[in-house]
């Protein structure tokens, strides 16, 4: 069984997937701060944030199917959130309910970006070099290298349900998927401990490591302070509207 998600289009030939992870790291970061401070009733820095994430799209070469799936796998939580502040809104509720799927439509495309034009053990060493606590990262390396591995034993105990499931009441489907889940839980915990113990005996030291070493290069360079000039004028031409 093959799974592919996470960094499944991070071999595309762009620009986009040449530059520096450190680099990315701090610019999406960035971005996503900037839009997070952007003020109720000013759609303008909105805008200009928006389309230099689509000038990001295109340059990336993301299928758009991919990304949309994405968007619209995330959204619906950030709905029913937005929907809880929908009736408290002193202002126009309509208004207020775009303004926040607009937010965070615009930050998950960020980090859509971000994750699928990097491989994930280089965002992850990225992370690394950019001191981010030495615990988060060994948790998600952990959980990169054995999700695939969860998933198929899922898959086949789902498969051996079915098969022994044929014309059986949907209530007693619903049962057994319980009992799998909490089987699941038990066969992760154990396998996860045994790889833990003998990666730790073959010298892991819990960090991130790839076959190449991170040097910045010009277009990095070039890359962080262009989008940095851009989120400085969009900030500087918000400033002058609200006077």
């Amino acid at each position: 069984m093959h799974h592919k998600f996470l960094d499944e289009h991070s071999d595309i030939d762009s620009w986009l997937h040449t530059i520096d992870p450190r680099v990315k790291v701090v610019v999406f970061f960035s971005i996503i701060i900037a839009v997070m401070a952007v003020p109720f009733a000013k759609p303008l820095p909105l805008i200009l944030y928006g389309l230099l994430a689509v000038f990001f799209l295109a340059a990336s070469k993301l299928p758009l199917s991919f990304v949309g799936k994405r968007l619209l796998g995330i959204l619906p939580f950030v709905l029913v959130i937005a929907l809880s502040f929908f009736f408290q809104s002193p202002v126009n509720r309509f208004f207020f309910l775009c303004y926040v799927m607009s937010k965070a439509a615009l930050s998950i495309l960020c980090m859509i970006l971000l994750v699928s034009t990097t491989h994930f053990v280089d965002l992850l060493k990225g992370f690394q070099k950019l001191r981010c606590p030495g615990l988060l990262i060994m948790v998600f390396s952990f959980m990169y290298r054995y999700l695939y591995l969860f998933i198929d034993e899922l898959m086949k105990m789902n498969q051996a349900r079915e098969a022994r499931s044929v014309g059986h009441m949907p209530w007693l489907k619903a049962r057994t998927l319980a009992n799998i889940v909490g089987h699941l839980f038990i066969r992760s915990y154990e396998r996860g401990e045994g790889v833990y113990l003998a990666m730790c005996a073959r010298g892991y030291t819990g960090q991130a490591r790839t076959m190449h070493e991170f040097a910045l290069q010009r277009k990095d360079y070039i890359f962080v302070i262009t989008v940095f000039l851009y989120l400085a004028v969009t900030q500087a031409v918000n400033y002058v509207k609200s006077y």
